[in-house]
């Protein structure tokens, strides 16, 4: 777990070169998002892919860990500034937990997984990257439901498609990857039903 700017990435997945080959941990539980899940490693023989030429081809889709606490500096310091502008009491918003909600409060986390199943269910590797010895991750914005708020109805987990690289294991093209569709927790919301 790495702490970013008083938020915390949960690095789901551990990747190692080897050869270059490279060995992914996932994750064995119903929920492969789930944070507390237990990790069982595997290995699986990917394709080797040009760095280099993945940067090029997609620039800005992969994000060192330093690159990451840059933006989500830049992503406060808009919030902030955003807030301030619509209401007096802005600090206090931001004091509060989660997404400052007071219906259903939603937590903000970014992921890097190893794997994950896209919106027909089949398991996908996603793209990683050793540049200079430094990895190179795509990150996902995930926003999952945090116990509190005051909805008087039920808060429901809800989801956004997300489009992830990932390697394309049946292809002979060079290089073997593709842009696969995913469905990540975005936010929470209060729905007028009775509650459970």
């Amino acid at each position: 777990m790495v702490s970013l700017n008083g938020k915390t990435a949960l690095f789901l997945a551990v990747l190692f070169v080897v050869q270059g080959n490279f060995a992914h941990e996932t994750l064995n539980c119903k929920d492969e998002l789930d944070l507390w899940c237990k990790r069982e490693p595997f290995k699986l023989e990917l394709p080797d892919i040009d760095p280099d030429a993945i940067i090029k081809l997609f620039p800005g889709l992969f994000h060192t860990e330093a690159e990451l606490m840059a933006i989500e500096k830049q992503e406060d310091s808009f919030r902030e500034q955003h807030l301030s502008f619509e209401t007096p009491d802005y600090k206090e918003i931001l004091s509060l937990p989660g997404d400052g909600s007071m219906c259903c409060v939603t937590k903000q986390d970014l992921f890097s997984n190893a794997t994950l199943k896209n919106t027909q269910g089949q398991l996908q590797y996603m793209v990683k990257l050793i540049v200079n010895g430094a990895e190179q991750l795509q990150y996902i914005p995930h926003g999952r439901c945090m116990e509190g708020g005051q909805c008087t109805g039920r808060c429901f987990q809800e989801y956004r498609t997300h489009p992830v690289l990932v390697y394309d294991l049946q292809s002979n093209q060079n290089p073997p990857v593709k842009f696969e569709y995913f469905n990540i927790p975005s936010y929470c919301s209060c729905k007028n039903v009775s509650p459970k």
